[in-house]
């Protein structure tokens, strides 16, 4: 984080996310660090806020998803392509 820059790191990242998805950039650690941000925030909305049993029950694909993910990822890391 340069010099404690907050708003400068989510611009950042931000820009990253917006190039990812939008096809502009996207080398092989872009494209990790996009997948774990994406994980993380499904992992949040899951854990934070009061939920239903049907709301939850709606979320078991994304948690699914999201488990895959991670475990991709650790390979990924292990091989060690990023």
């Amino acid at each position: 984080m340069p010099n404690g820059d907050t708003n400068g790191l989510a611009r950042e990242l931000l820009e990253i996310v917006d190039g990812v998805f939008g096809g502009s950039r996207g080398d092989l650690a872009e494209k990790a660090l996009v997948l774990m941000l994406s994980v993380c925030f499904i992992k949040r909305n899951l854990l934070h806020g009061a939920k239903s049993a049907d709301s939850m029950n709606d979320q078991l694909e994304n948690l699914d998803i999201s488990s895959q993910s991670i475990a991709a990822l650790l390979n990924i890391f292990e091989l060690g392509f990023v």
